[in-house]
């Protein structure tokens, strides 16, 4: 696949206003604290766009090992949705199905893109001699393994997406690799509540896991040599049609790398959903190294973050730009604390957030504020949704405040008279 960066038609798309933006570009640190300039070609790319009054697209489309196929990502999929199939009238099954084909679009796309390529490989492979030793053709076909192996490692590019949709006041969510979709919306009690959306496709994942364990392969040595680093993802033939030649993953019955998006919803949009947070797989990850946690408390402690700033900022452009200065900044000073090589870099870091009614008391403009909303602590119900999108809550924890919660616990007294608080949770 060529490999250059061109501007993309759906920067030409309005962007939607109620959605902020932040950025963090890779980075690595020396010893001393000091910043190694990353000259690597970004990983994510984005997109945040209104189509008509009621339909809206998200997505981020991150690379794994290039950005080709995240770009190819980006080109292709708003455009199934947007310009090739959207009908006003779809019904939530077509607009299910539509999702689903843009999927398989872009994987179509791939494929025909990387032709070119595997008749080069096949080509290499048939100009060498049978009968010889791995030995003997390393020493005396060199230059040969040496194009080989560029072609695999081209071979080996993929991207993981993580999408949401808005179509006529309702959600849907689409997700292959290890970004995630979190929505935060209130509950009876008016308290906020995280859920992940989205499914990690990663060895961390035990549906995952039993899956390629099913396929015959050796979880163990695949995680030891981090040789998966998305169990399901746009791209990455040698994971796919070309997985008989790596050496972790010939063994198994079938294509262990799969392009079978998870999908969830629809779900409603009414007054109590607050907001949508999409992060791509970098910023996950670094949430993750900084507080050594689980997936469920990283969400918790993202929403954290960002509750902070929504009260500290103006904008939401503003918010989301402090969330990753702030992961960053806290990543860079837990690296400086301990000195580890696990730390010692991370990649490139995307968030998008997109409002619905969450105050922001000191926006500059205030007719953004869409309704009040007093939000005492935040509830974390991490979901593991299945192909056909079961949701099962594993846990839920109340995280600190950051600000002046006096009407907060006007409102616990009250509901404590009224005996309406949920049991098993502590709220003093």
């Amino acid at each position: 696949m060529n490999s250059h960066e061109s501007a993309s038609w759906t920067e030409d798309l309005p962007h939607c206003s109620e959605t902020g933006l932040g950025e963090a570009g890779a980075t690595q640190y020396r010893s001393d604290g000091s910043r190694i300039e990353s000259h690597k070609k970004k990983l994510d790319y984005k997109v945040y766009c209104k189509f008509e009054n009621n339909i809206y697209l998200y997505g981020i489309f991150t690379g794994h090992n290039g950005s080709q196929v995240a770009e190819l990502s980006l080109q292709t999929i708003p455009y199934h949705i947007f310009c090739g199939q959207m009908q006003s009238g779809f019904t939530e099954d077509e607009i299910i199905n539509l999702i689903k084909e843009a999927f398989v679009n872009v994987e179509k796309s791939y494929n025909d893109q990387i032709n070119n390529l595997l008749f080069k490989r096949v080509t290499l492979l048939d100009s060498l001699p049978r009968g010889l030793s791995e030995y003997e053709i390393a020493q005396h076909y060199k230059p040969v393994l040496d194009e080989l192996n560029n072609i695999n490692e081209e071979l080996t590019v993929g991207a993981s997406v993580v999408l949401a949709l808005i179509y006529n006041h309702k959600l849907y969510i689409a997700n292959l690799g290890n970004s995630r979709a979190l929505l935060c919306k209130n509950d009876e009690n008016n308290v906020l509540r995280v859920k992940q959306l989205s499914v990690d496709h990663d060895l961390t994942n035990p549906d995952e896991e039993a899956r390629f364990r099913a396929l015959g392969l050796d979880v163990a040595a695949l995680k030891k040599n981090n040789v998966v680093y998305a169990t399901r993802c746009i791209g990455n033939y040698m994971g796919k049609g070309g997985y008989k030649d790596s050496t972790f993953l010939s063994g198994a019955v079938m294509e262990p790398i799969i392009t079978v998006p998870e999908i969830v919803g629809p779900i409603e949009i009414n007054d109590s959903t607050r907001f949508l947070i999409l992060m791509s797989k970098g910023l996950c990850r670094t949430l993750a190294d900084i507080y050594e946690l689980e997936a469920s408390l990283v969400n918790q402690k993202c929403v954290q973050i960002t509750v902070e700033h929504f009260r500290n900022q103006t904008s939401l452009m503003g918010i989301a730009q402090s969330v990753v200065n702030k992961v960053n900044l806290n990543h860079y000073e837990k690296f400086m604390e301990e000195k580890s090589k696990a730390l010692s870099s991370r990649e490139d870091m995307t968030f998008l957030i997109r409002n619905f009614n969450y105050p922001i008391p000191n926006a500059k403009n205030q007719a953004t504020q869409k309704g009040s909303s007093t939000i005492s602590s935040v509830m974390s119900d991490a979901m593991n949704s299945t192909i056909n999108s079961e949701y099962r809550t594993k846990f839920e924890e109340k995280i600190s405040p950051y600000v002046d919660f006096t009407d907060y616990y006007q409102r616990v007294a009250e509901a404590k008279r009224k005996g309406t608080l949920p049991k098993g949770i502590e709220f003093d």
